[in-house]
């Protein structure tokens, strides 16, 4: 069998335990993010709400959940990791409790993704990264500047072709 192609899938392919953690994972999200959708991409479980919000991951020693909105995710146990401008996520290993303020920051992600739209999205991003630049002021009596343009550069010199030269000859192998 190939990638998969459900959540059911991708936790099939799991062990016990990364199952059975990412299974409660997955009820958690469905029932404080009722609105959300389960699909995979990027390889891994992703659930969505006006866009991708949420995500789960399973690693050899542990399982990855996180937020695309994480740095405006309230986190009063500060339990989310990450040091990005945007992601947060937190890691569960083998025999771990999943953190009960879990189930509000699912639901504070579905909320923000609901009012913000699709944090991917490429408008939102350009807005949060740069600013948007005021114009100046055109001064009265000024002359606009020139339009540049590409200086001319003098063509290439070519060169000769190289001169091909005969094979050299082999000596004759001697013989014994």
């Amino acid at each position: 069998m190939g990638k998969p192609t459900t959540i059911d899938e991708y936790v099939g392919k799991q062990s016990e335990w990364h199952a059975a953690t990412m299974k409660k994972l997955e009820k958690l999200v469905r029932k404080h993010a009722p609105q959300s959708v389960g699909d995979i991409k990027w390889g891994q479980p992703v659930f969505s709400v006006s866009g991708p919000m949420a995500y789960m991951r399973a690693s050899k020693k542990h399982i990855t959940f996180g937020f695309w909105r994480g740095t405006e995710i309230d986190d009063p146990e500060g339990i989310l990791e990450g040091g990005g401008t945007k992601m947060r996520h937190l890691k569960i290993g083998e025999g771990e409790a999943i953190p009960k303020a879990l189930a509000k920051m699912v639901a504070q992600a579905q909320k923000l993704n609901e009012k913000h739209g699709d944090p991917t999205a490429r408008s939102e991003l350009k807005r949060k990264k740069r600013p948007a630049k005021k114009a100046k002021p055109k001064k009265r009596g000024t002359k606009t500047p020139p339009v540049k343009t590409k200086k001319k550069t003098a063509p290439k010199k070519k060169t000769a072709p190289k001169k091909k030269t005969a094979p050299k000859k082999r000596k004759p192998a001697k013989k014994k």
